[in-house]
């Protein structure tokens, strides 16, 4: 059988039995962290592939990102699969499955030996620590970009056997489109010198300044990738500054991490989809003796990987391909409050199992093992490890099964508390939400979303407990000053409790940081209308209705305002438009008729009057207003 016939067969039974393996995960649901912003709420992505949808995809950033093939990604699926769950997360097995033959081939060509390549490559398809990149659907930017990652690879190896313009063309396509899916891969050109050295054996037989210049067009797409994405998560208040995280506690952190990494690479149990930072919940924490012991290992694995690079390439490339990958999401940059994370781990580790299979197929070869001694434990790390993924791919069946299992397996788990919580209030368990936030504040006090979650549950709860709805409120307006909903909900809530001139006060701070917000102005207008003062009610509500001259509420706050000031004309003019946006609105109509009485076109009003009885037969206006229309002096239109 040819070489390239036994490639075709090996990658089609590849790509078949990793769809049957990760086929559990089309019967789960979108999950409430990410899906939402990334697909569910997301205006790039909900109208499905359009012009001004690619043209916002490419020149914006959203939810602290950008990588526009991403939203393509997720457009197209909108546009065969709606919002079905399944199809989404089909589209991310397939391009998982992909990967991994892209690896298989990227590995054969690299190095030309069959069985490792292919062992590794299913290692990479079968591991559990694939599952958060591949069962959830906001990271289709991993499986998007370790696709295009190891065609970029495959496309080197073919580079640096015929170096030539010609052949570097697929090399910084398949890098940008990578790049365009998640920077994750700005270390790649670093990655192709590593793999200079070994597979390819290019070090010294080629001048190291000319393996680092014919990369210059790859580190230029990577200078332009990191530049956007700090742009685009600073903007966006992910990435934390230095003044909140030390260097210290980054490099512990960092440290840890890694091995951590290493660790669950071999045995990948406990995994959960958020790990809690220490140094954020207790900056004071010591983690020195454990950071320490962790430098010390890496540092002696990396001193032996360079030590013995002549005599084991391999470990030389597998292990600072693990290292040098890694470096973009270990936390000297710390985006977000997790102290690692299993989709991090999608790339760096195929780095540690090149390590692994070579390592292992070296000893081999040296106690001179019989043939079948290879595949044999190949096919028992593969047995081991596809049980492993098939139960964890169960834990991404939905929000609460998947936050419920991270608070088994972590401590001090706040971001599960929260996502439960969040869960638990969409499905109407008010009671089981609050205490779920309320868990969450016992272990980290700061986090205002669980304030501002905290409080709508408490708003929702029948009878409400509005106190302390307001309370929390309060406080995450305090944490986050510049939260324009914060402001807005408190406001809200006061005006619900009648604490009118608290309320004014509340709406003032939503629209000092945002002086647009439509629904901020018309119920500050609401407010400031019950303190006595309508004049200024007629100014916010002029205002609310020149910024949003469609909504139909405004309009009619619009008009009662003014029909309370004795203006019927005017208030005539805003309620025929309420009603025009909102024409089975029964509080309109009917206002809309009392202003039609007071202007004198009494057989108009009793006509609006009695549609409103039809649609509300016990609307008390209306039936009032209809009974003095017609037990009063007949008047003429």
């Amino acid at each position: 059988m040819s070489e390239a016939r036994r490639f075709r067969l090996a990658a089609v039974a590849l790509f078949l039995a990793t769809l049957a393996l990760w086929s559990r995960a089309l019967g789960n649901d979108f999950v409430n962290i990410d899906d939402g912003d990334y697909v569910l709420q997301n205006p790039v992505v909900r109208s499905g592939i359009t012009g001004e949808g690619l043209v916002r995809a490419f020149s914006g950033t959203h939810s602290a990102n950008w990588h526009p093939l991403t939203w393509v990604s997720h457009m197209l699926d909108i546009e065969l699969f709606g919002l079905e769950p399944a199809g989404h997360h089909a589209t991310s097995i397939c391009l998982h499955a992909l990967a991994a033959v892209a690896l298989f081939g990227a590995l054969l060509r690299l190095t030309g030996r069959f069985g490792p390549a292919l062992v590794v490559a299913i290692i990479f398809a079968v591991h559990p620590l694939r599952v958060e990149s591949v069962a959830w659907v906001s990271e289709r930017k991993d499986v998007l970009a370790g696709l295009f990652g190891f065609l970029t690879l495959g496309a080197w190896a073919r580079y640096a056997d015929r170096p030539s313009r010609r052949n570097m063309v697929p090399v910084v396509g398949w890098l940008a489109a990578g790049l365009l899916s998640k920077p994750m891969l700005v270390t790649w050109p670093f990655l192709l010198l590593v793999l200079d050295f070994w597979p390819l054996g290019r070090w010294g037989r080629v001048p190291m300044r000319r393996l680092v210049q014919e990369k210059a067009p790859l580190f230029a797409l990577v200078a332009i990738s990191v530049i956007v994405t700090y742009l685009a998560q600073s903007g966006y208040g992910t990435a934390r500054g230095f003044g909140e995280l030390t260097l210290g506690q980054r490099g512990a952190n960092a440290a840890i991490a890694t091995v951590t990494y290493v660790v669950k690479t071999i045995w990948p149990s406990n995994l959960a989809v958020f790990y809690p930072h220490p140094a954020i919940l207790d900056p004071g924490a010591s983690r020195l003796l454990g950071a320490t012991a962790a430098l010390a290992l890496l540092a002696a694995v990396s001193a032996l990987a360079l030590r013995e690079r002549r005599r084991l390439p391999w470990l030389f490339t597998s292990w600072f391909w693990f290292l040098g990958t890694l470096v973009p999401v270990i936390g000297l940059v710390q985006v977000g409050s997790q102290s690692w994370a299993n989709r991090y781990a999608y790339l760096p580790t195929v780095g540690l199992t090149i390590g692994f299979v070579w390592g292992l197929d070296e000893l081999l070869r040296r106690l001179a093992a019989r043939p079948f001694v290879a595949p044999a434990l190949a096919a028992a790390v593969v047995a081991a490890l596809g049980p492993v993924t098939w139960r964890e791919l169960g834990y991404w069946r939905d929000s609460a099964t998947l936050h419920r299992r991270a608070l088994a397996v972590t401590t001090d788990n706040w971001f599960a508390h929260y996502g439960l919580g969040l869960q638990l209030a969409t499905a109407g368990d008010l009671p089981g939400a609050s205490e779920q936030f309320e868990r969450a504040l016992a272990i980290d006090p700061t986090h205002f979303p669980s304030w501002l979650s905290l409080g709508d549950a408490l708003e929702r709860l029948d009878p409400p407990r509005r106190e302390q709805a307001i309370a929390a409120y309060r406080r995450a307006a305090q944490l986050r000053s510049d939260y324009v909903d914060a402001h807005y909900r408190l406001g809200v809530a006061l005006a619900r409790s009648e604490r009118f001139e608290e309320a004014v006060g509340a709406y003032e701070n939503a629209l000092r940081h945002d002086p647009d917000h439509v629904g901020a102005l018309r119920n500050l207008a609401l407010a400031v209308a019950r303190t006595g003062r309508p004049q200024d009610a007629v100014e916010l509500l002029g205002r609310a209705v020149e910024l949003a001259p469609d909504d139909g509420e405004s309009r009619y706050l619009y008009g009662f305002v003014l029909l309370g000031l004795q203006r019927p004309l005017e208030a005539r003019e805003q309620l025929e438009q309420a009603v025009r946006l909102r024409p089975r609105d029964p509080d309109a109509i009917s206002k809309l008729g009392v202003a039609l009485a007071a202007t004198g076109r009494y057989r108009e009003a009793e006509r609006r009057f009695e549609e409103v009885l039809v649609l509300a037969p016990e609307h008390a206006e209306a039936t009032a207003q209809l009974q003095n229309l017609r037990t009063g002096p007949l008047r003429g239109e």
